[in-house]
């Protein structure tokens, strides 16, 4: 098959990128004494010149790579603008989709240029929001301590209470004011602690 010197190498590297897992680790694109060029999976020969391409890795491989590689998504990016965040996940996750060192310290340096400002309002939002929530369970923490210490005061009222009409009642001399005492006293007893 002869192609067109301008189109040929370019075509076949299109052909090998759409082939996706199906391609092997490596393809070389060759082109021969005529200048036509193939594909193969073998290195060109030393006489010819040749460009390799390193085929995606397969599925299986693809996804064990992905979940070493990728680091965990960063605290603020819920705070970022579109464009940022869009940037700082092209980063995080450029290892795993195989974008080379240089191409990553490019985004970073983006990154680092247009996104500052957002950047730095992002890490306050979330230092703010970390101090809310951090505030909110203090405060429920709190509520709940004074939950149980008002439970554990109006225990001892009822406890005493109690002990003050067991002893009442063992009194055999007392007036009758003091018995209609007794039962308002033993009535507000039933209405708090019963």
């Amino acid at each position: 098959m002869r192609l067109h010197r301008s189109f040929s190498v370019g075509a076949l590297l299109v052909a090998v990128v759409l082939a996706g897992s199906a391609v092997a680790q490596s393809r070389y694109v060759c082109r021969s004494a005529n200048g036509q060029a193939t594909l193969s999976d073998r290195p060109c020969a030393s006489d010819r010149p040749g460009i390799t391409y390193h085929g995606p890795l397969s599925p299986s491989t693809q996804r064990s790579t992905l979940a070493s590689q990728v680091a965990a998504p960063a605290d603020h990016l819920q705070f970022l603008g579109a464009q940022c965040s869009a940037m700082l996940e092209g980063i995080r996750t450029g290892p795993a989709r195989g974008v080379n060192g240089q191409t990553t310290a490019e985004l970073q340096r983006n990154y680092q240029q247009q996104c500052k400002d957002d950047d730095r309002e992002a890490r306050a939002k979330l230092a703010e929001s970390l101090r809310d929530h951090a505030s909110a369970q203090a405060q429920t923490k709190q509520q709940a301590h004074n939950q149980l210490q008002r439970t554990a005061l109006a225990q001892q009222q009822c406890d005493e209470s109690k002990r003050i009409i067991h002893g009442k009642r063992k009194r055999t001399d007392l007036s009758e004011g003091e018995k209609d005492e007794l039962a308002r006293f033993e009535s507000n007893y039933k209405s708090r602690c019963a």
